[in-house]
């Protein structure tokens, strides 16, 4: 058996418990608005990007959370078509155009 010291014990006590008040607190934070909900990323469910994209979207607060109605948006599109999974599935592009 391995002998500790206080100074280790204390530490190892203290982050133990931090982690659980920390934890326990997360929910009321959330609720509170302290922390954000909103996710980082989403993966569309469907193979049709044109129908895919909205929903994908939706957990952000879909697209007027991005682009103000009469703002101008350009497009730079990642479209070498050489090595397919490298690049933006033309249909994602136009979808977001639409």
């Amino acid at each position: 058996m391995k002998n500790i010291s206080r100074r280790n014990f204390l530490r190892t006590s203290f982050a133990i418990g931090g982690t659980a008040v920390g934890a326990a607190m997360l929910p009321k934070l959330i609720r509170a608005g302290i922390i954000d909900e909103t996710p980082d990323i989403v993966s569309i469910p469907s193979d049709d990007p044109m129908s895919g994209l909205p929903q994908a979207l939706e957990p952000f607060g879909g697209i007027g959370s991005f682009i103000r109605q009469g703002q101008s948006v350009g497009f730079l599109v990642n479209s070498p078509w050489v090595h397919p999974g490298y690049y933006t599935h033309p249909d994602i592009v136009l979808s977001m155009m639409k």
